[in-house]
């Protein structure tokens, strides 16, 4: 398995991940990545110059008209903008496609970011325009790609400061949106964990006394089926502002979380990479990061892995 940093289209940054040990990155992009020029040819040899392998390409999360970029939107935005937000997520999954040097290339996306409780809305109707988006990009990654595959990535239940729920997302509270993948049944998509949006979302559930995805063991097993690629990364209580993707420090709660995500992972069979998706501050001073792996090296966990 290998273990990668995040980085943008920026010499700067992949030196900074280089000098912290990563030798993989996942590449996050911005929409005006694929508007203004073709900059695939640029992180090539970016990535060929600073001695960085690309493992996975994170299509943008916001589009030009500072909404989200993703699968579902369909009624939920403009004919214009929803056109806007495919055709930027197909051209991630081309420059994917000539970036990324592995057996398996994963393009992460998101669905749809969330949606106001208030929004008269349906899973019914919520679940037709995710599958029609994923249908049209699965085959349109058949026909012009090689070995491409699609992640879709678990959200986040939304709360503000006083810890009120003012928005919710059928991808991030249990795994309905695993099981409709399950059942589409495309070969080329699967989909991504990220432990942070688990966390915290576990956390959300814990303390109004659900039942259910209450623990990272528990989501871990419920995407195992279609799990091909994990977002690594930490969260102590709702997952927003400051306490989004903190590192795993060496604690005995933190320790104990990523020995759990360990184990779990090497019981259901796992066999997809991981990225540290830690946030920092200072995109330049990728310290979170650092820290991670610092703990999992202290605490002899993923040893058997490549950084």
């Amino acid at each position: 398995m290998i273990i990668a940093a995040k980085a943008a289209i920026d010499r700067k940054q992949i030196v900074d991940r280089k000098n912290r040990g990563a030798n993989y990155i996942e590449l996050h992009t911005l929409p005006t990545y694929f508007l203004d020029k073709d900059y695939t040819e640029e992180i090539q040899n970016i990535l060929e110059e600073e001695e960085v392998k690309c493992i996975c390409v994170h299509a943008p999360i916001n589009n030009i008209y500072k909404n989200g970029c993703g699968i579902g939107y369909k009624d939920k935005v403009s004919e214009e903008e929803y056109k806007h937000n495919i055709e930027i997520i197909k051209k991630s999954i081309l420059m994917a496609d000539k970036i990324i040097d592995m057996p398996r290339k994963i393009v992460v996306i998101h669905p749809i970011e969330s949606y106001k409780i208030n929004v008269n809305t349906t899973i019914e109707k919520e679940r037709k325009y995710f599958e029609e988006d994923l249908k049209l990009l699965s085959e349109f990654t058949k026909q012009n790609t090689t070995n491409v595959y699609l992640a879709i990535e678990n959200t986040i239940r939304a709360v503000d400061k006083k810890n009120k729920l003012f928005r919710d997302s059928l991808y991030a509270y249990n795994d309905d949106y695993v099981k409709w993948i399950e059942k589409l049944d495309l070969d080329n998509v699967g989909v991504i964990l990220d432990t942070c949006h688990a966390i915290a979302t576990a956390y959300y559930n814990k303390e109004t006394g659900e039942k259910e995805f209450i623990d990272i063991e528990e989501y871990i097993n419920a995407y195992s089926k279609k799990l091909i690629h994990m977002h690594l990364s930490n969260s102590l209580t709702y997952g927003f502002g400051k306490d989004h993707g903190r590192a795993f420090l060496n604690t005995k709660r933190d320790v104990s979380l990523l020995k759990k995500i360990e184990n779990t992972l090497n019981k259901i069979g796992y066999t997809g990479n991981i990225t540290i998706e830690t946030v920092d501050k200072d995109i330049y001073n990728y310290e979170r990061y650092s820290k991670t792996v610092e703990t999992m090296k202290k605490n002899n966990l993923f040893k058997k892995d490549s950084f």
